[in-house]
């Protein structure tokens, strides 16, 4: 009677260390990992607002922006919610906001998908770089955008896509706007780029 006895005690010490080993488990692959606190996210941003501040003085856009990609919920289907928002401005009038009420949180469709999609589309091409340039408003192939640009009086931008480094997922645009049409030489281009991997720096740092 006592050796059944033991046996089944073995069984349920044996069954509850089982249960005991997979919700540690289930825990610890499913604990909350600690995010930024509120003094990096501030500094963040003022990071960012100087640095587009130094975007307009060098490179005298009507505006200068930064751009955030991420899923904002999901669907019934279960698919994500790809949304934009923009984090920081700078204008040549700092008094206005220009973009902020109608960037908050957006779904990527329509022209905002094209223009994203534009620039991804760098990525496979070799030399290519993941960026959209207008010189003049009318070269805009879709004609949302560039009833979008119209509408809030841009006549020629530089855009680029910035990557996280470690997944390889678009996190962010850097964005300068110019309310008089451009003619971007080389010298214009490789300054934008390197403005461009200064603000993937600054959006990237833990």
């Amino acid at each position: 009677m006592h050796e059944y006895i033991k046996i089944i005690l073995t069984c349920i010490a044996g069954l509850l260390s089982g249960i005991a080993l997979t919700c540690f488990k289930f825990w610890y692959e499913n604990r909350k990992k600690p995010g930024h606190s509120v003094d990096a996210d501030l500094d963040r941003r003022n990071k960012v607002k100087s640095f587009l501040h130094e975007v307009l003085s060098n490179y005298k856009p009507a505006h200068a922006s930064c751009y955030l990609l991420h899923n904002g919920g999901t669907f019934f289907t279960g698919d994500h919610m790809q949304k934009i928002k923009l984090f920081e401005e700078e204008s040549r009038d700092r008094n206005v906001s220009r973009l902020r009420k109608d960037f908050d949180s957006v779904m990527i469709e329509g022209p905002l998908h094209w223009w994203i999609d534009t620039m991804r589309s760098g990525k496979d091409k070799e030399g290519a770089q993941e960026e959209f340039i207008f010189s003049k408003v009318e070269d805009i192939a879709n004609d949302e955008f560039r009833a979008m640009m119209l509408h809030y009086r841009f006549f020629s931008q530089y855009a680029r896509l910035i990557r996280n480094s470690k997944t390889g997922n678009p996190v962010a645009i850097f964005v300068s706007s110019y309310d008089t049409p451009q003619e971007f030489n080389s010298a214009d281009i490789y300054g934008l780029r390197t403005e461009a991997k200064l603000m993937e720096k600054i959006i990237l740092e833990k």
